[in-house]
């Protein structure tokens, strides 16, 4: 889904923050993400950065709410 969809769809229907946040990630990196291995350790890195996974990794994992 393309971010502008996932933006018109939040102000149609009250989807939870934590629940967006995801979606947008995924609609952003989710191509990516699928290839990580392969990936250069520069990509890597900065797709970790640009989803804020080791500041927030709690999205990532049985953490994830």
């Amino acid at each position: 889904m393309q971010f502008e969809a996932l933006q018109a769809m939040d102000t149609r229907v009250r989807v939870p923050s934590a629940a967006m946040e995801m979606a947008q990630m995924v609609s952003k990196h989710g191509e990516k993400v699928t290839q990580l291995d392969a990936l250069s350790a520069e990509d890597l890195l900065a797709i970790f950065e640009q989803l804020d996974i080791i500041r927030r990794e709690d999205r990532f994992g049985n953490g994830y709410k």
